[in-house]
């Protein structure tokens, strides 16, 4: 094998010094010619980048030529490869070994290099290296553990940490790996040369003796990933009673527990006590019982075959002291002349229990996906809460526990700091027990970490104190049953993200966990009604309906569990918020003047806890039918209820011009003031244009406590929002920024309640550094209680359900056609001085409505998401201001509907479906593409423009426009498509620019910046903030930087968007925009045109020629004589104008 100064294994990280420098060593080692030459090997020169291999083979080319030092370099190119092809002189096919020649080689040579595997987990691989260390070598072990995602710099600082020595054995403990293939190339260089290094990090491997331990896992893409590691001496485990350690002890759980068992099998165990000073079982009988008493012994591990053992022992040992189970007794008790066979049959169910026990974990290690539920259980605080339980449990053992919740921000630094310190403070206190209880264990890609805490009790190879008591908690590995997709439409954004389609956004977990993961289940119907019993009877101790309110909660959460995509996202938190919310309707029926009504203050609490979450109408009207026959009403008499108080609360509040006060708004107001004021966390979701973000503007400008124009809103405190722009470059570190600074804002002004707007927080989930996992401990406190500030989160598609069952979920249903009737009339009605509603308008927003309900139905259930609710808002509001406004002339009312169709419903490749479905016919005179174009940008209410190009000469045409026609001031920004560009600093840079734009008022032309679109989306949506008399935004800058900027009057936005991308938009930023399709052919007058198809067809011909050509100095001079040919001059001039 080569020394390590004389090979290089390639991989991205590899250096251009590190392959000079090799290079180098190569061409010197000729000079000595005294000492034998050298074979210098380069490996895996695929793995370096093309400007690498470049200057690799300018240094090579005289090397070759000259002679000077012998080289190998192995590389899996093709033939024709620039890199092979310089060097094909030297090309040599080599005959590969088998892998069986290959591990017979690495056995031979490498005897002291041992692999350990295992089927499953748990079979004692780290136990055996120990020993096999003690025993066969005598000596002690260095561990160094390896898992989750593979940092080879990371590891050899690592490695230099353990200072290994020559007289000590390495211990590799690898677990489930993300990037399998770097760390197998890592391990062989490591224990086969002895020698591995990163830039300036380097180390020396100076111990012989390397055992390599092998996580067992279900991924089969993990273990033939190893494919160099796999090639060592493998010593697989199986069948742990064989080499279970018997203790001779007499007191010993396992000779308790043999002696029981051996009188069992000899039939004796009712005729004589057992007496524990005796001799013990032998090895072999120990086992041969074990194996035939444990009903899954082939498939357990040594953990819980010691939970057998030791629960059996435990409940043995109080069987022999009890006096009701002595033999003599027994006899007295029983009828005379009668078999008594009590105690074999209490030793057969103690078993039985202990055998159940004990399988428990074997029966999750088998489900490769694990699909359960994981939570304990809890009725502190009224619902289902892990840390609440451990908290109890501590406080009962009076032992002090500290919790730490993990999420995805947390660094395995954090982890091991909190993890040592933990561990010093026992070592301080050895003889104090002290817990830590980690929550939410499989959020983190450091699970490897804990895994290794878990499975061996130790930290990085060291072992923790024995009085450190470590308990996890963790969420299923379970997949959604409506995917996020089907929900909300989008799908985009989630395609390629793999945990959009988990119940829970977590990791799975490592075999060696599962086997201490105990599965509690979830509450029997009976058992819930229990607990919502309790709790009713406890918080609504003066009602007179505690009955009823209790049959009504327990029918609400059996009917949403009935429905299976809701049964995660409902517990005992939302029995919790609902009775919380009684007492609070009762207190808003004595400030609206009105006496107590129990029923109503009940119904409008379990409304806003339970029906808003559900999308589909229908069940909406089901679920009205439940909770009225819990208090003996009709449905109608619910829904009246659930009206009339929204109405006592929207009737009170200014809205802005142009908004349709339609049953989603009412909605939305109504449950996000609720919330906000209770400090109850909400999740809004629903489809692009669903008034999400205009609710909660509506709640901020009329709550502003004493300066409220209301009286109703004077009573309640003025709301501070503290705004953050979600985006897919989120990081938990700037969500926990803005909920800071919330807390310091409602901390330092009096009076005020802060709220925390997480907008478009579902572009948040699907960031790579998954950041919303930090709002479980902001939404639901350790102590419980609600969060500091109120939270409300705004997002196009529901989140996993470990955040929607810890808030308040509205779902905002799809509006059928009545109601998209209704809001146009309301729309019609919120524009000033408008004249009154005409029979011909009634029919008009009817056909809109139907022909919008008829384009979602066809087009959008094809996969097509280009048009939503905004682009239905947009086109009523344009035609009502451009009818007959007193004081105006009357424009033809087909004339301003065919604009609008064409403004808003504009862009698709097939042409306007809209149109033909709205005025029912296939052809039309449409207005050009042009004219649309420039009525948007001097229509100051319009929305932004997307431009959807066929070609390159479209930015050209619109620029055109802006410049000759216009006369406006325009700013081109068009994204780099070099990887070198796509980093934060590129980013930061063009927002910038951007910002700068908006704030002077330019046309801004965008194109190729997709990964920046997320952070304007405020801007895009145009509810700009009103500070000053001048109008701002928010813009996602950076990951933790959410400033507000302003936006001048004239300010228009243009992007672009090329035809082919159009499928790989998200509906959310789609619905933002007026769209129109630009193509050199739709700015052409006829002769352009003709001249045009003229030059497509020469050009066809030209592509479809067969002959050879060939390519001289005259090339041009020859194509433009044929190009004259085929056009008159007056067409060359034309085409030469239109390019």
């Amino acid at each position: 094998m080569p020394l390590p100064h004389e090979l290089i294994t390639c991989s991205t990280l590899t250096s251009w010094e590190e392959l000079q420098s090799l290079v180098m060593r190569c061409k010197r080692s000729s000079e000595f010619k005294h000492v034998q030459r050298s074979l210098f090997c380069i490996a895996n020169i695929e793995q370096i980048s093309a400007d690498l291999q470049s200057k690799l083979i300018q240094e090579l080319v005289p090397i070759v030529k000259h002679m000077q030092g012998r080289l190998a370099i192995i590389c899996r190119l093709n033939s024709l490869h620039p890199f092979v092809q310089k060097l094909s002189e030297h090309e040599v096919q080599l005959e590969l070994l088998t892998t069986a020649d290959m591990s017979k080689l690495f056995r031979e040579k490498y005897k002291d290099i041992k692999t350990f595997t295992s089927s499953i987990a748990g079979q004692g691989k780290t136990a055996s290296i120990v020993e096999k260390a003690m025993r066969t070598h005598r000596k002690c072990i260095r561990t160094l553990h390896i898992s989750g995602k593979f940092n080879e710099k990371h590891t050899l600082i690592r490695l230099n940490k353990l200072r290994i020595q020559s007289w000590q054995i390495l211990h590799i403990d690898i677990g489930v790996t993300s990037n399998v293939d770097e760390l197998d190339q890592f391990i062989f260089r490591l224990v086969a040369l002895k020698y591995a290094s990163v830039e300036s990090t380097a180390f020396f491997l100076s111990s012989t003796i390397v055992y390599i331990e092998i996580a067992s896992s279900n991924d089969k893409l993990f273990k033939s990933g190893l494919r160099a590691t796999m090639m060592f001496d493998e010593i697989h485990l199986k069948d742990p009673i064989s080499r279970l350690a018997i203790s001779e002890e007499p007191y010993s759980p396992i000779q308790v527990v043999s002696h029981y068992l051996k009188r069992l099998e000899e039939g004796t165990i009712n005729h004589e006590d057992f007496i524990f000073h005796q001799m013990p079982v032998e090895d072999e009988l120990c086992r041969k019982l074990l194996r035939k008493y444990i009903t899954q012994c082939r498939n357990m591990s040594f953990s819980q075959i010691q939970v057998f053992v030791c629960i059996l022992a435990d409940q043995l040992k109080r069987f022999t002291l009890s006096n009701f189970f002595k033999v003599d007794i027994l006899k007295v008790m029983s009828k005379e002349g009668n078999d008594n066979s009590v105690r074999s049959s209490i030793l057969e169910t103690i078993i039985q229990m202990a055998n159940d026990i004990a399988a428990r974990p074997v029966q999750l290690s088998e489900n490769t996906h694990t699909e359960v539920n994981f939570e304990i259980e809890s009725c502190e605080f009224g619902h289902l809460c892990k840390t609440s339980l451990i908290r109890v449990l501590a406080n009962a053992c009076r032992v002090p526990c500290r919790v730490v919740r993990l999420h995805a921000g947390i660094s395995e630094n954090d982890i091991l700091h909190f993890l040592t310190e933990e561990n010093s403070e026992c070592k301080k206190n050895p003889f104090e027990q002290r817990w830590l209880f980690i929550d939410e264990i499989n959020t983190n890609e450091c699970i490897g970490v804990i895994s290794d805490l878990i499975s061996h009790g130790m930290i990085y190879g060291e072992l923790i104190a024995p009085n450190l008591k470590t308990v996890g908690a963790c969420n299923p590995y379970k997949q959604r049953i409506t995917l996020p997709s089907e929900a909300g439409g989008i799908n985009t954004k989630l395609q390629n993200d793999p945990l959009s389609y988990l119940e829970y956004r977590v990791v799975p977990l490592p075999e060696s966990v599962l086997q201490y993961v105990w599965d509690f289940g979830s509450l029997t119907e009976k058992d819930e009604h229990e607990y919502i019993h309790a709790m009713v009877y406890k918080l609504c101790m003066e009602s007179q309906l505690k009955e009823s309110i209790v049959a009504a909660i327990t029918r609400s959460q059996v009917f949403i569990k009935s429905s299976k995509e809701y049964t995660s996202t409902v517990s005992l938190r939302d029995v919790n918020r609902c009775l919380k919310l009684i007492q609070w309707f009762y207190e808003l029926q004595q400030r609206l003047g009105k006496s107590k009504d129990e029923v109503e203050a009940v119904i409008l609490a379990m409304v806003l806890t339970y029906q808003m979450r559900f999308r589909d109408k229908c069940l909406r009207k089901k679920y009205e039918e439940v909770i009225a026959n819990a208090f003996s009403i009709s449905g109608a008499k619910v829904a009246e209820i659930i009206r009339m108080a929204q109405n006592a609360i929207v009737s009170k509040m200014e809205f802005p011009e142009g908004t349709a006060i339609n049953s989603v708004l009412r909605d939305n107001i109504f449950v996000l003031l609720v919330c906000i004021i209770n400090k109850i966390p909400v999740m809004l979701v629903g489809k692009p244009g669903s008034s999400k973000s205009l609710s909660i503007q509506i709640i901020q400008n009329n709550l502003r406590g004493l300066d409220s124009k209301q009286s109703l809103f004077r009573k309640y405190p003025c709301l501070i929002c503290v705004p953050y722009q979600g985006s897919e470059t989120a990081t938990s570190d700037g969500i926990e920024e803005v909920f800071e600074k919330a807390i310091r804002r409602q901390h330092s002004e009096k009076d005020v309640l802060a709220v925390v707007i997480l907008d478009e927080i579902g572009l948040s989930e699907v960031s790579p550094f998954n950041p919303l996992k930090v709002l479980h401990s902001r939404l639901e406190p350790y102590e419980g209680g609600n969060p500091e500030v109120a939270v409300v989160g705004l997002s196009n598609w529901a989140l996993d359900a470990a955040k929607m069952n810890r808030a308040i979920h509205i779902y905002i249903p799809e509006m059928d056609e009545d109601e998209l009737t209704s809001t146009a009339r309301e729309l019609r009605k919120s524009i000033p001085n408008c004249t009154e509603l005409s029979q011909e308008e009634e029919n008009d927003f009817k056909k809109v409505a139907k022909a919008y309900l008829r384009y979602t139905t066809e087009v959008v259930n094809n996969g097509n998401h280009m048009y939503g609710l905004r682009d239905f808002y947009s086109l009523v509001k344009h035609v009502v201001r451009n009818q007959a406004i007193k004081g105006q002339e009357k424009r033809d009312q087909t004339e301003v509907m065919l604009e609008g169709l064409q403004r808003n419903f504009n862009g698709m490749p097939e042409g306007n479906i809209f149109v033909r479905m709205f005025f029912q016919k296939d052809t039309m005179p449409l207005i050009p593409i042009k004219d649309l174009i420039i009525s948007n940008i001097n229509d100051p209410l319009a929305r932004h423009l997307m431009i959807i190009s066929r070609g390159n000469i479209s930015i050209n045409i619109v620029e055109n426009i802006i410049d000759n026609i216009l006369k406006r001031r325009k700013e081109v920004i068009v994204g780099s498509c070099f990887k070198e560009d796509q980093n934060d600093e590129y980013y930061y840079k063009m927002l910038s620019r951007i910002i700068f734009c908006m704030e002077q008022g330019h046309v801004l032309i965008l194109k190729n910046l997709d990964p920046l679109y997320g952070s304007l989306y405020d801007m895009l949506n145009q509810r700009y903030t009103i500070v000053a008399n001048r109008k701002t935004c928010r813009v996602a800058l950076g990951q933790n930087t959410n400033p507000f900027c302003h936006v001048a009057d004239e300010f228009r936005c243009i992007v672009f968007v090329d035809e082919s991308a159009l499928n790989r938009s998200d509906p959310p930023f789609l619905n933002r925009f007026e769209k129109q399709m630009l193509s050199a052919s739709n700015v052409l007058d006829k002769k352009q045109n003709s001249v045009f198809q003229n030059a497509k067809g020469f050009f066809q011909q030209i592509r479809n020629y067969k002959g050879t050509c060939t390519v001289g100095r005259n090339w041009f001079n020859i194509l433009y004589m044929k190009l004259k040919a085929y056009l008159n001059n007056q067409e060359l001039y034309l085409l030469s104008s239109c390019a």
